[in-house]
Order: C-alpha cells, then sequence, then structure tokens
C-alpha cells in the first residue's frame, strides 16, 4: 500500500514511520486514478505510526488514504459518508474499503462491536458481517452499503490478550521491544521510552503479522478487496 495523509498534520507522523522509504503524498487530490482504502484512526499517534508502516510493508497498488478526525474513537465514524464522498470527487479508480481502528480500552469486546454497528447505522450505513475464514481475534469484516455505493469495512480493535488492561496499540508497541511485564500504564511507559520506538517501529515493519495481527490483517483484507469499481454516483448527498 502506498500512504497518503489525508490530513496534512500527518504527513510528519508517517514519514517518520517510514523515514527508510517512499516519501509521503499529503495531497488528497493524489487519490486521482487510484485505487484507495480509507484508514480511520480513532485514537492517538503511535496508531497512525504503526497502520502507516503496516501499510508500507503491503506494498501493493492501493493508496492507504489515512484520516484522523477530531473526535475520537466512535464519533469519528460519523465521517465514514464524507470519506465516500470524497472518493468519487477525487477521481479515484475505485474504492478497495474502510477500515476503522480503535482501542478497546474497558468496553468488552461485544459492547464495543455492537457500538461500532449502531454509530454507523446512525448514519445509514448498513451491514453484513462476512462469516467464514480463519481471521483474529480483535477483528470484525462487513460488507457494507451508503446509498449506491458498496464497499468492505473492517474493524480491528487494539489490544493483545485479557491480560491487558487498557487494550491500546501500546501494548503491541511494548510486545515488539518484549516488554510484557511493566506495571506502568501502558501509554506512559510508551512515552517514557523515546529512544526506543523507533526500533518498535522497524520491529512492526519487519514482522506486523506477528506483533499486530488483526491490524495487518485488516489492512490486507481490503488490500485483497474485489469491490474496488470504478465510483458511480452517489444518490444520497451530505447534508
Amino acid at each position: 500500500m502506498k500512504a497518503c495523509s489525508f490530513d496534512a498534520s500527518m504527513k510528519a507522523r508517517i514519514k517518520r514511520a517510514l523515514r527508510k522509504h517512499a516519501n509521503v503524498t499529503d495531497e488528497y487530490c493524489a487519490i486521482n486514478g487510484e485505487y484507495v482504502a480509507w484508514v480511520i484512526v480513532s485514537d492517538g499517534v503511535p496508531d497512525v505510526c504503526v497502520l502507516a508502516t503496516i501499510a508500507h510493508k503491503l506494498d501493493g497498488k492501493t493508496m492507504a488514504l489515512f484520516a484522523k478526525p477530531e473526535e475520537t474513537r466512535l464519533a469519528a465514524l460519523k465521517y465514514v459518508p464524507r470519506y465516500l464522498e470524497l472518493t468519487r470527487q477525487g477521481g479515484a479508480r475505485g474504492l478497495k474499503g474502510i477500515a476503522f481502528v480503535i482501542d478497546q480500552e474497558a468496553d468488552s469486546l461485544d459492547n464495543l462491536k455492537g457500538s461500532v454497528q449502531k454509530a454507523l447505522k446512525e448514519v445509514a450505513v448498513k451491514l453484513e458481517e462476512e462469516e467464514g475464514g480463519t481471521v483474529p481475534a480483535r477483528l470484525w469484516k462487513y460488507r457494507a452499503t451508503w446509498g449506491s455505493e458498496a464497499f468492505s469495512f473492517v474493524v480491528a480493535v487494539n489490544g493483545l490478550g485479557e491480560r491487558d488492561r487498557n487494550h491500546t496499540i501500546e501494548d503491541h508497541l511494548l510486545s515488539a521491544l518484549k516488554i510484557e511485564d511493566s506495571d506502568d500504564d501502558p501509554k506512559r511507559k510508551w512515552d517514557s521510552l523515546r529512544n526506543r520506538q523507533n526500533e518498535a517501529f522497524d520491529l512492526i515493519g519487519e514482522k506486523p503479522e506477528l506483533y499486530c495481527p488483526q491490524q495487518y490483517y485488516a489492512l490486507k483484507a481490503l488490500e485483497r478487496s474485489k469491490r474496488a469499481k470504478r465510483s458511480k454516483r452517489l444518490i444520497r448527498r451530505l447534508t
């Protein structure tokens, strides 16, 4: 995947993760003629760096278009119709789908899943869960529709297991560094490791399926999606 920052403020964050690799495009109009997949990051800066690293590892032809709304967590889902509209307006060759990445935090997985479905229903996105096949825990795959637009929608929930306290992306980063038994809050511990953060991104870049399986397979599912078609004129309009 080719990393593209929809929000120019994220360009530096993506470039940091991909500092050894290709340039990062921060112009949304660069999607013209591309197959695109939106990656909605609902939480913090490390999420952007991790996902950009994974997208680069996949090395496909799809443009991974990163978006981080001001609203966090479930509130970020209200922008899904806007991103669908922008895909058409930007002249994309086709839409592969949308990935939504969120920390589990204190929610149960069942409650979080229901909340995601409810938030999408409120913006008129209809979901049909895909069944069958082997997928990692904390990864949900859907066939979605909004008006006349059909697309894949995948949800990756950050966290490694029941023993994690907060179930955040920092759990994955600390695991890559073999720091798994710290009593510190994962976010505070990660912030204290300034001199090792690039090392963690590099390790994830080498083996994303090991350290970040649900995030890796979420993006991989979009890269392989066969639902991408040249965007049709959308019937539904934003109000």
